[in-house]
């Protein structure tokens, strides 16, 4: 496009929408760079490597897809899921304190005793062997806070109730992400096939 302006064929126009495409062009190539070099480091993060994985650089050809094959169930996978498993363990320890709240609406007994034996360490009969029993027991009855408690049980229920609907929802999307991805893995891998079929 220079030559051609100098020749006079071409405007400062064309040179200078020129280039500003070759500049765009470069900072591209700047930004493939980076998100290649990210991307390697993500990979030895991933698969705990140390350092990166030079052969990861070198130009390739592009990989052959194969049919995919899960060695676990659909359910097993979304079992290892952390947020499933987070929202899981949050439904388990609301459905505890539930129980917790709602054993503190009874009255509670306690018994307490004690058993005292003096004597002689050799084994014969002392005058002054003596021994002693005491016990006791005590009740507690939820009488005057009831409804304190009751509204603690009514807390911990509807804490249950949020953790069981967040819980549901981590599946749904668990579910959602899953179908997604395998739909994609086998889209791509068909798309592939086929562009080999033509070449």
């Amino acid at each position: 496009v220079r030559e051609r302006r100098e020749a006079g064929i071409d405007a400062d126009l064309d040179l200078d929408r020129s280039l500003a495409a070759a500049a765009e062009t470069a900072a591209q190539y700047q930004q493939q760079a980076q998100a290649i070099a990210g991307a390697v480091q993500r990979i030895a993060v991933l698969t705990g490597a140390p350092a990166i994985d030079d052969n990861l650089l070198r130009p390739a050809a592009q990989p052959q897809a194969v049919s995919l094959s899960l060695s676990i169930m659909p359910a097993d996978l979304l079992r290892v899921r952390p947020d499933i498993q987070r929202a899981e363990s949050s439904v388990a320890q609301a459905s505890a304190e539930v129980g917790i709240a709602v054993a503190e609406l009874y009255p509670r007994l306690t018994l307490t005793g004690t058993l005292n034996a003096t004597g002689n360490l050799v084994g014969s009969q002392l005058p002054g062997r003596t021994s002693q029993i005491m016990g006791g027991l005590s009740i507690q009855i939820p009488l005057l806070d009831w409804g304190a408690r009751r509204a603690v049980v009514n807390a911990r229920e509807a804490t249950l109730a949020a953790a069981i609907d967040g819980y549901r929802l981590a599946v749904l999307e668990g579910i959602q992400e899953s179908e997604t991805a395998l739909a994609t893995i086998e889209a791509q891998r068909r798309r592939l096939i086929e562009e080999t079929v033509r070449l």
